[in-house]
């Protein structure tokens, strides 16, 4: 009786684990070449005509407050884990 149980429990196993094998290699492959042939397709991919605007707008200089905030976090959390007692100064460099 439980020989017949525990049979059951294997093989439902099996069964769902056959259920959802995953993604296949050549949908994969062809989720790839769709992806690359998109890339290809777009004429502007550079951002440079776009800076007067988010200079304008305050994006850079958000941005740039955001990441020195982020790294100053980041320091923090670090001098605490290891114990150490100093900060550097943060100091951002115009481009």
């Amino acid at each position: 009786m439980h020989f017949l149980r525990i049979l059951a429990a294997i093989t439902a196993t099996g069964l769902l684990a056959n259920a959802h094998p995953g993604q296949s290699e050549l949908s994969r492959r062809a989720e790839a070449k769709a992806r690359l042939e998109f890339l290809a397709s777009l004429k502007d991919t550079d951002l440079s005509k776009c800076a007067p605007r988010l200079s304008v707008r305050g994006v850079v200089e958000r941005t740039v407050a955001r990441r020195k905030e982020r790294a100053i976090q980041l320091q923090s959390e670090y001098l605490e884990e290891s114990g150490k007692q100093f900060i550097t100064s943060l100091s951002v460099v115009e481009i």
